[in-house]
C-alpha cells in the first residue's frame, strides 16, 4: 500500500496515511497529494469508496503527474457533490 486515507466531505482528513496534503477544489472534486508516489503512475491503482448515508453517489479517481490523486463524488445522478470517501492507492508492480 502506498497510501490511505478517510477524508471528510470538506476536502480534510479524518485520518490518513502516506499523502502530504489535501484539498478541494470544488463541489465534489478532490485533490490528494502522495507522499511518496511510485516511479510511474501507470503502477499505481486506486480503490475509492463513499461512506457517507447519503442515499447513492459515485466516486472516481485519476491519478495526475507526479503526485496527485484527484477524487470526483457524485450523487446517483451523476452532479457533482460532496460525500465523505475513503482512499488506498496500491503499487501493483
Amino acid at each position: 500500500m502506498i497510501a490511505g486515507a478517510k477524508v471528510l466531505a470538506n476536502g480534510t482528513f479524518a485520518a490518513q496515511q502516506g499523502f502530504v496534503g489535501s484539498s478541494q477544489l470544488g463541489p465534489g472534486e478532490y485533490d490528494l497529494l502522495l507522499a511518496s508516489p511510485p516511479a510511474s503512475l501507470t503502477d499505481a491503482v486506486a480503490v475509492a469508496t463513499i461512506l457517507d448515508p447519503s442515499p447513492g453517489g459515485e466516486v472516481t479517481v485519476n491519478f495526475g503527474v507526479p503526485n496527485h490523486v484527484f477524487v470526483h463524488t457524485s450523487n446517483s445522478a451523476g452532479v457533482s457533490a460532496d460525500h465523505l470517501f475513503m482512499i488506498v492507492v496500491y503499487d501493483v508492480t
